[in-house]
């Protein structure tokens, strides 16, 4: 039995199942893993074991239908009705809905906002133990604005796992005086990258843009350096999907060039047209070759997306 355990600033509530293997004399051992921040403690309470004649459901997915929707999902006990429970991070007060199948779909959720939620099977009339509780995340509307100053913004935010060598991170540089931004990082500092690792990373934010306009605008600060064609940062805007290596994901386009060699801070937009409507994904992806480059890498800032009345103007490169 080996389950990784997520840090959160909040109580959450985890189960496990482990199988009759288990049964006799066992010790049961917890580790802890800093990682990059060392200086968070961790704690553990309400332990307990039983027999478990109602398992919880398994394979908890959430889905974002809306910006304010949700559709979960989850493979359930033969035989079993469920009941859902989900709440918003700040408040241990449940909202708890009966189910008869294996899905629901809750809306009129607030946006931009961190929800737990958990499942449990009702077995001949009697519930059994809750699964643990799994985070999503509502996205924001239009005018959106993140200048990574917030922390629970910042939350929403994917990016690949760090590595030793190369990874994206959300942070104060200290090449940026203390200003928080999305950067890249390695083993040389926040700010700088390895440019004899090759690299091909991704961060991403899903936005929900409304219909019923015709020209929307993305904006951000940028400032990078690289290697003119061989390391640089592309911005991308499409549906929701899991970004692999140089494999953009299905539907997402290119929002302008390629970023790089910019050594100051500098301002662009970009007109977004009608077909990127309803639930998107903002992707960035820094890609590197491993031969050589100039520091610092890759950053943004105050990105925005909001309506626009009429065609932006091309940015000047």
């Amino acid at each position: 039995f080996n389950a990784f355990i997520p840090s959160s600033d909040n109580w959450q509530h985890h189960h496990y199942s482990i199988d009759s293997s288990f049964a006799g004399f066992n010790r049961l051992y917890f580790k802890r893993l800093h990682g990059e921040q060392p200086n968070k403690a961790g704690a553990v309470d309400n332990f307990s074991v039983n027999a478990d004649l109602c398992p919880p459901p398994t394979s908890l997915v959430s889905t974002l239908t809306a910006a304010n929707a949700v559709q979960l999902t989850w493979n359930g006990v033969s035989g079993s009705s469920y009941q859902v429970a989900y709440r918003i991070r700040t408040s241990h007060d449940c909202v708890e809905v009966a189910v008869q199948d294996t899905s629901l779909l809750i809306s009129n959720l607030q946006p931009d906002t961190l929800y737990f939620w958990k499942v449990r099977s009702q077995c001949n009339g009697v519930y059994g133990e809750w699964s643990s509780e799994y985070p999503f995340y509502t996205t924001p509307m239009l005018p959106y604005f993140c200048n990574f100053e917030d922390a629970e913004e910042n939350a929403s935010w994917t990016y690949d796992v760090p590595s030793e060598w190369n990874y994206w991170a959300i942070g104060a540089a200290p090449i940026d005086n203390g200003n928080v931004t999305l950067h890249l990082g390695s083993g040389l500092g926040d700010g700088n990258y390895n440019y004899y690792a090759t690299a091909r990373l991704w961060a991403y934010r899903d936005i929900y843009i409304g219909g019923g306009n015709s020209h929307y605008q993305l904006s951000f600060d940028f400032r990078g350096l690289g290697q003119a064609d061989v390391d640089f940062a592309r911005v991308y805007l499409g549906p929701p999907a899991a970004p692999s290596g140089l494999n953009v994901p299905n539907g997402a386009d290119q929002i302008g060039g390629n970023f790089g060699m910019v050594p100051l801070w500098s301002h662009f937009s970009f007109e977004i047209d009608s077909s990127h409507t309803g639930l998107q994904r903002l992707y960035f992806q820094w890609r590197c070759d491993g031969s050589s480059g100039i520091n610092p890498g890759a950053a943004f800032d105050n990105i925005q997306i909001q309506v626009s009345d009429c065609a932006i103007p091309v940015t000047p490169r």
